[in-house]
């Protein structure tokens, strides 16, 4: 009798052990699938984004169109952009610029506003570095009207500790829908969270989530633009 039972425990014992082997086996072999396949939807988005942007003939000309008040130069030019840059360039493999800003790309002599759309409509993402300058300026609100009126994707950095209870509408509606990068500058010590490969990993998630949208309405339009060829009897 207790050579039975402890028979019987014994292979209790291995049965639950095998059970739980098997289920650790499928869920690291389901873990493994899964990282595999977003490692290849990443690669697709990258290759898809290389190729949109690096043709010049293709509709986008920019990965990032980075919107900020003039106030804010010294700082954006000095900490933001050279990460934004860096960044691109390595996981693109460039040397070309693909980000946009009103500083070098804004043409002379042009309407403002009509720079900015043009620059947003040849951007994929808007970048907005949300301050307190940047709330009082008309100019860094249209571009966020712009941003939102042409249905962009928004990736916000804002300066910790920002107030943006009298921020307009617009600009309020996406800090309350959106998660966003903050950042702070404190004695000459530039400190932004999360990580630099965090924002920019969002940055190319959003891109690539408007290249596809964009696709889709192409293809729709494409779709709708055949004409219809009338049977004859």
């Amino acid at each position: 009798m207790v050579q039975t039972n402890c028979r019987l425990a014994s292979n209790i014992g291995i049965g639950v052990a095998s059970a739980i082997a098997i289920i650790i086996s499928i869920l690291t072999l389901a873990i493994t699938i899964r990282l595999r396949r977003k490692s290849k939807r990443r690669n697709q988005d990258l290759e898809n984004l290389k190729k949109e942007i690096f043709q010049d003939n293709i509709h986008f000309k920019f990965l990032i169109f980075l919107s900020y008040c003039s106030r804010d130069a010294q700082i954006v030019e000095e900490n933001i952009l050279p990460s934004l840059k860096s960044y691109l360039r390595e996981t693109f493999s460039t040397s070309r610029d693909i980000v946009c800003t009103g500083e070098s790309d804004f043409v002379p002599g042009m309407r403002i506003i009509d720079e900015i759309h043009r620059c947003i409509n040849k951007s994929l993402v808007v970048v907005t570095v949300i301050t307190p300058a940047f709330l009082q300026s008309r100019w860094s609100q249209a571009e966020c009207v712009a941003a939102v009126d042409r249905h962009r994707q928004v990736v916000i950095l804002m300066k910790k500790h920002t107030d943006t209870s009298s921020a307009i509408v617009t600009i309020q509606n996406l800090i309350g829908q959106y998660t966003r990068g903050t950042w702070s500058d404190n004695e000459g010590v530039f400190v932004i969270r999360p990580s630099w490969n965090i924002i920019c990993e969002g940055i190319i998630r959003a891109a690539s989530e408007e290249l596809r949208k964009y696709r889709r309405h192409n293809l729709i339009k494409s779709a709708e633009d055949v004409p219809l060829v009338e049977e004859t009897v």
